[in-house]
């Protein structure tokens, strides 16, 4: 199987993880059992954005180095598809949602574009966001699927946890000054397996 089937095969798991997700979270009766699945579901998620990173773009590794992604890094990283299709002659405009992730539009001319030739340009896009952003996007999905009070949570954790490595940070993750990227990410680690949402 070539990479951009592999590609395309992960993100059609990623869908089908999310739509459970988004069933699960927002059942109004939400027993033992379904919080149970959300759990597994978020750890299914985070599992494969880790065993992922090795071979994501620089760009993606250095913005999943502490598994958040601000605005700012969705941004830089969106800018690399831009740029990678405007290469290839494809103009390509990111789109943020309401939800906290990002997509995107293929730009086409008109009317009397061939078919073929609108074909063509969506696949310089997929190849340019399969290697350039699609990880950066799933963590953005596992982001946005923590409730704000897990997302607080965790945060508190992950601080807690690099001031008693030592590392004077001030507030996590905007932070004041940069700790040790393998203490971050092993910080971050510890806060989601506290929260039940570990490897």
């Amino acid at each position: 199987m070539m990479r951009g089937q592999r590609a395309a095969s992960a993100r059609y798991c990623w869908v089908v993880v999310l739509v459970g997700l988004v069933a699960v979270s927002c059942a109004d009766d939400s027993s033992a059992g379904d919080r149970e699945d959300r759990e597994e579901m978020l750890t299914v998620m985070r599992q494969e954005i880790v065993e992922a990173l090795p071979e994501a773009s620089p760009t993606q590794q250095e913005i999943l180095a502490d598994f958040h992604v601000s605005p700012g890094e969705a941004d830089r990283a969106a800018a690399e598809v831009v740029d990678c299709a405007r290469a290839q002659g494809v103009a390509v405009k990111p789109i943020r949602h309401d939800s906290g992730g990002m997509g995107f539009e293929t730009v086409v001319g008109g009317p009397g574009d061939e078919q073929e030739d609108m074909d063509a340009a969506y696949a310089v896009y997929e190849d340019c966001h399969n290697s350039l952003f699609w990880l950066t996007e799933n963590a953005l999905a596992l982001q946005n699927a923590l409730s704000s009070e897990e997302l607080k949570r965790r945060d508190g954790l992950v601080l807690d946890c690099l001031v008693a490595a030592g590392f004077d940070v001030g507030s996590w993750p905007d932070v004041q000054s940069e700790p040790d990227p393998s203490v971050e990410s092993d910080c971050v680690n510890s806060a989601m397996s506290k929260l039940g949402l570990g490897n």
